[in-house]
């Protein structure tokens, strides 16, 4: 079947750009996968607001940390060669500790660190690098550890890393606008960050590698490794030996609700998510009856997002040129797939959309209501908080209709309601409306349900 649809793409056309200008996106480039291959390409506004540059399917975007599942691919392949194991400790490929004075950190292998279980903050800042609880604990994630990992390659390897993986992974796989390096003197276009109101933000360059974040590349080529990832055609130098491609892909820690950008990381009690979980390199979302996997990229004024089903062989990738880029993934995910994804929902912590609707129960206030007490999280968080009245959204409301009485034809809505009995109490049931009593619809029964 084909996918995306011609009804997909037609909405996509339509609704990407009306997004865009909501939120002040000046660029965004999609990438479809189907079937093996990579089936459609979309780009939509500039790649620089200043110079008015269109954005093609060619322009290199900042992918950010999507540069981490390719660079743990690439490690993969190395331990089918030996030059690195996933369980050796790191340190011991070292002539000299990486921390002086941090007896955990002797512990950590290559595991630890594409599953994100270092101990290791997402970045230091100004602090001394160390760990924060026992390799392989718990999940959080790090860029940091990546670093040190790839401070252990450039050791193992006879020639920079950035240049190995550019010849062995980049070119075999076809990526040839592909690279962890950017030094301004590429010819070739990219797309320049803006900031949360549409300004253009001077171009960061990377004249160093940086596994966690300083990959370059255009959608086209992160799909292209996305289908690699999942098809592994056979005879082709770099599929990947079963039991690691496995490994890859089957979940090693749980993620948690304790995040790197909370005043409390690392707390000491965390709650494990039941369907999201991290593999070597990718983010997971595992359920009863699917497995998919994903990641994320986050440089600040650019992002993007990769997710892939293995079973369906359908992914897609975007990319966009704007601190507000990730506000509209879930909606481009909902008209492509059909839902929203629950990787999506766990990462809503950071740049998420909170929608405020509904305020009867402060109608009749006579003093201000207080705000939430954790508001300050909406800064670490970045969070946009909007609100809506039904009326402003009349013109899709046939969509709504269409998809509201499928998912509930499917079970995917669940709702709650508060009932109370008698007709004579509908005031007490409306004045209860006011006061906030209610969890969902307020429904006086007035009589048994009818019985066919």
């Amino acid at each position: 079947m084909k996918w995306p649809t011609d009804e997909c793409q037609e909405k996509l056309a339509e609704q990407v750009p009306a997004l865009m200008q909501e939120e002040k996106i000046p660029g965004i480039s999609l990438a479809f996968i189907s079937d093996g291959e990579v089936s459609y390409r979309a780009t939509f506004g500039v790649a620089d607001a200043a110079h008015r540059t269109p954005a093609m399917v060619n322009t290199m975007f900042e992918a950010a940390s999507l540069g981490k599942p390719v660079f743990a691919y690439a490690v993969l392949k190395l331990c089918e060669s030996a030059v690195i194991n996933l369980d050796t400790p790191l340190t011991e490929y070292l002539s000299t500790p990486y921390l002086a004075n941090d007896a955990n950190h002797r512990f950590i292998t290559a595991r630890h660190v594409l599953s994100h279980t270092t101990g290791f903050p997402n970045w230091r800042g100004d602090k001394p690098l160390k760990t924060h609880f026992t390799p392989g604990e718990r999940h959080s994630y790090s860029g940091e550890g990546f670093v040190y990992l790839q401070h252990v390659l450039s050791h193992l390897l006879a020639q920079p890393v950035a240049d190995w993986l550019r010849d062995s992974i980049f070119h075999p796989l076809g990526m040839y606008a592909s690279s962890y390096l950017w030094t301004g003197e590429e010819d070739t276009d990219v797309a320049v960050g803006h900031d949360g109101e549409g300004n253009p933000v001077p171009k960061t360059m990377s004249t160093e590698m940086n596994a966690a974040y300083s990959l370059h590349c255009t959608p086209t080529d992160l799909a292209t490794f996305a289908n690699f990832v999942m098809e592994q055609p056979d005879n082709h130098p770099l599929r990947l030996q079963p039991d690691l491609h496995a490994q890859m892909l089957t979940p090693q820690i749980a993620v948690n609700d304790s995040m790197f950008w909370h005043k409390d990381w690392p707390k000491p009690e965390i709650r494990r998510h039941d369907s999201v979980f991290w593999g070597l390199g990718w983010g997971l979302v595992k359920t009863a009856n699917s497995l998919s996997f994903w990641h994320w990229g986050d440089n600040d004024v650019t992002k993007a997002f990769v997710v892939a089903f293995p079973a369906r062989r359908q992914g897609i990738v975007m990319m966009g040129n704007s601190q507000n880029a990730a506000r509209i993934w879930s909606e481009i995910l909902r008209q492509s797939i059909g839902e929203t994804y629950p990787g999506l929902h766990w990462l809503k912590n950071i740049h998420g959309r909170i929608p405020l609707c509904g305020m009867i129960s402060h109608y009749n206030d006579s003093e201000p209501n207080t705000g939430p007490k954790n508001l300050i999280s909406a800064v670490g968080k970045r969070l946009k908080l909007q609100g809506f009245i039904v009326s402003d959204h009349t013109d899709r409301a046939a969509d709504f209709y269409a998809d509201m009485r499928q998912w509930i034809n499917e079970g995917k809505i669940k709702w709650e309601e508060t009932i109370i009995d008698g007709l004579e109490n509908a005031p007490k049931a409306f004045a209860g409306l006011f006061r906030g009593e209610n969890m969902g619809k307020m429904i006086v029964k007035i009589g048994p349900e009818e019985v066919e």
